[in-house]
This record gives structure tokens, sequence and C-alpha cells, in this order.
């Protein structure tokens, strides 16, 4: 999520409805987090929110990226500007406050 935020890309999720019980013992541990019915709700959460931003820089190009620590600051051709938290603390830019794991824009 946060990396499509830095980079103005689309969302993206793979979900699995009808699955073996044997793929939550095997090898590849990521398959709980897969299932539909328990994400469901948060990806429908993530879009909502991500919706507004995607529409104004999807068809823009990245002109400027500056990392700042654990901060991204991606600026597109058509002047949105997106401040992308990985950190674990609140960072402070000339547009607001970015939350930890969080990203903003104007």
């Amino acid at each position: 999520f946060l990396n499509a935020a830095e980079t103005g890309i689309g969302l993206q999720f793979s979900v699995i409805k009808n699955y073996s019980s044997q793929l939550l013992t095997s090898e590849q541990s990521n398959f709980h987090s897969m299932l539909y019915d328990n994400v469901n709700e948060s990806i429908t959460e993530l879009v909502n929110d991500y919706r507004e931003y995607f529409e104004l820089v999807k068809d823009a190009k990245v002109v400027q990226h500056e990392i700042i620590g654990d901060i991204r600051k991606t600026t597109f051709d058509n002047e949105v500007v997106a401040y992308v938290n990985y950190g674990s603390n609140s960072y402070d830019t000339e547009i607001g406050s970015v939350n930890p794991l969080s990203f903003i824009y104007k």
C-alpha cells in the first residue's frame, strides 16, 4: 500500500476463496493472510482510502523523488506532492503531518 502511494501505482491484491486446509500447514506461511473472508473488509477500506489520491496521480509522471530518512517525497508532473512515512514516528512536512506507516498528499 505505501509503495503504491510512493510511486503512484494502482493497488493489487491476491486472495483465495476456496482453499485446501493443507495450504495452512504448507511451507508457505502467507496463505492465512490471503483468505478472502479474512481480508475483504481491509481491502475495501484500503481501496476507499486510496481512490481519491489515485485519481489525481494515475496519469501523472514522477518528476522528483526524495528520500528523507523513513520519509519518501514524490512530486508528480501535475504538481501533486505525496509524503509516505515508512517509519514509526510522525513527520511534519510543508503540507501537514504524516503519521507513521501512512501517507499524505496535496
